[in-house]
């Protein structure tokens, strides 16, 4: 039995620590974050619109980007790796959804982030940046 034992606990160690890793980088992301950078987009007209993401526990999350709701979906890959997909929007007349369109057009290609201080920085193969600040903080 205790031949067995060793090996076990090789196993189940890593898998149990990558588990409590992914937890703890959830609760870190799990936020309102406002918008502040992105595109060609001013702060001012982030502001306007009231720009944010709301992260959940369940790996969704949520956007405001002016008018209509956004859904979307997001997996955390490890701590600095994370995959965004499932973005749905409602379909409301709106004046303009030119950011609503960037962001959801952009959204699936950012698979990393960084949390510095209170900002949640999201990064792309292109080195084009999404950067939020904590709502609380702003």
């Amino acid at each position: 039995m205790k031949k067995y034992m060793l090996p076990l606990l090789l196993i189940l160690f890593p898998m149990t620590f990558f588990g409590q890793a992914q937890k703890n980088n959830l609760e870190k992301l799990k936020n309102v974050w406002m918008l502040v950078k992105f595109e060609k987009f001013s702060k001012e007209q982030l502001v306007q619109n009231e720009a944010q993401i709301r992260i959940n526990d369940s790996n969704s999350g949520s956007a405001q980007m002016g008018c209509n709701d956004l859904h979307f979906s997001f997996k955390i890959k490890n701590d600095k790796n994370i995959q965004f997909s499932d973005v749905i929007s409602t379909k409301k007349m709106c004046m303009d959804i030119a950011l609503e369109n960037a962001f959801c057009k952009k959204l699936k290609t950012f698979t990393k982030y960084k949390i510095e201080g209170h900002f949640l920085i999201l990064t792309n193969s292109k080195n084009e940046e999404m950067k939020f600040i904590e709502a609380a903080w702003d």
